[in-house]
């Protein structure tokens, strides 16, 4: 482990210069024939892009409506739209598949997956950290050791889906990184941190549930009455009763986590903390340990960022929209521009980072 600062920043930028170095040597030289390739997909679409404005132009031109054109237009935008987006997602898929491997080498015990399930249904479940999905997809997906710590990383979308046909809806529970520590410390308590923001989220979808369960029965109840119809009338009265059953029961089978307010009055502003243990709670957020945390909604460029102590692990979950681990930036970015992969590699061993920025892999508190 690295403690001092300094030390820390010399160690990162040799470690960044150690992995250009292998990435010029043995990467760069296979560069060339995907950048030609790049270049000919970015004019052939530039031409196609042109060819159809042009015609776009002629059609105005013609005799149309004014809505007739507009929708045209609109046609031929979305067409081009899709068919950019076909080609730049198979060029950098095709990109990722090819070099990514190669140089994941280069960064020590670390491997890299696309589309597998590293970080199991149980495992998020027991974090406690998100609602009840049915519909998961994993990207891009690492794992390895740093240190004696065993890691995890994954790009996850997590949804719930409800209904069938016209009546499907699909509601978004996470999308984003998920980042999963082995502990170097014994964690017997359920430890939760997450912002107000995501509390009130959850708040506001409880009462809205009730009110809706509330409302069906009510209508229930006034048309078993008026109806004299005994089964709509039962209905409304026993189906919020199960409801609220099952809702006292999932509670109970859980062990009661309690609100837990630590010494620093930002962080309480903020973040809530539950644990099921006060002192290990304190014991495992330390003010230290609040400052990185805050820390890392800057360093992911994310405002939405909650973790979970478990099972002697750790789980971050750092809502994000952005595509992370992407070697191109697409058909009109350059594959030899050095910034690229300099920020395909912070991306990467971020969670080299984490864990030394966390001191995870020490035996004492956070």
């Amino acid at each position: 482990m690295i403690k001092n600062t300094d030390n820390l920043n010399q160690y990162k930028n040799e470690r960044f210069l150690n992995f250009y170095k292998k990435y010029e040597k043995e990467i760069t030289p296979y560069i060339g024939k995907y950048e030609k390739t790049r270049i000919i997909y970015a004019i052939l679409f530039t031409i196609l892009a042109i060819l159809s404005t042009v015609l776009f132009e002629r059609i105005i031109l013609l005799d149309f409506s004014l809505g007739t054109i507009i929708s045209m237009g609109l046609f031929d935008f979305c067409v081009i739209c899709l068919i950019y987006d076909k080609i730049n997602f198979k060029f950098k898929n095709k990109i990722k598949q090819t070099f990514i491997p190669k140089i994941i080498q280069t960064l020590g015990e670390i491997h890299w997956n696309t589309d597998e399930t590293i970080i199991s249904d149980s495992i998020i479940e027991k974090s406690k950290l998100f609602e009840s999905y049915n519909v998961r997809s994993n990207d891009d997906t690492f794992e390895g050791k740093y240190n004696g710590i065993e890691f995890k990383v994954s790009e996850t979308n997590l949804s719930y889906e409800s209904g069938s046909g016209d009546d499907r809806t699909v509601s978004t529970v996470f999308n984003g990184i998920l980042i999963l520590i082995d502990l170097n410390k014994e964690t017997k308590a359920h430890t939760i941190i997450e912002t107000k923001v995501e509390t009130i989220k959850k708040t506001i979808k409880e009462i809205s549930l009730s009110v809706l369960i509330l409302w069906f029965s009510i209508l229930l109840i006034w048309n078993g009455i008026n109806t004299k119809n005994i089964t709509a009338l039962v209905g409304g009265i026993f189906f919020p009763l199960v409801i609220i059953l099952c809702i006292i029961q999932n509670r109970l089978s859980k062990k009661q986590m309690m609100s837990m307010k630590l010494e620093d009055s930002d962080f309480n502003k903020k973040y809530i903390v539950e644990t099921e243990d006060q002192i290990e709670g304190r014991y495992l957020i330390t003010t230290g340990f609040m400052d990185r945390f805050k820390n890392l909604q800057t360093a992911f460029g994310t405002k939405n960022v909650k973790c979970a102590f478990f099972d002697n692990k750790i789980m971050f979950a750092l809502h994000t929209n952005k595509d992370f681990f992407e070697l191109s930036g697409g058909l009109f970015h350059s594959l030899k521009h050095p910034k690229r992969v300099k920020s395909f590699y912070e991306e990467t061993t971020a969670i080299y980072d984490i864990i030394d920025y966390f001191k995870l892999d020490e035996k004492t508190g956070l």
